[in-house]
């Protein structure tokens, strides 16, 4: 992971993985819903908020 190049990875959202990768490892999760789905976004939401060790989040929007 020494080279980042462009894309949809957010430019602090890799500075932060590099460094917690240094103390233990990550994981990524990418989930995709469909339009009309947004309760299971909530429960995403409810269970992230329960979860310490996640540091990050990010939604990413179709325009």
């Amino acid at each position: 992971m020494s080279k980042v190049g462009t894309g949809l990875l957010h430019e602090a959202l890799v500075s932060v993985v590099m460094d917690r990768w240094k103390t233990g490892g990550v994981v990524a999760l990418y989930v995709e819903f469909m339009p009309s789905r947004h309760e299971l976004s909530l429960a995403i939401d409810k269970w992230a908020a329960s979860e310490p060790g996640i540091f990050w989040k990010q939604y990413l929007v179709l325009a």
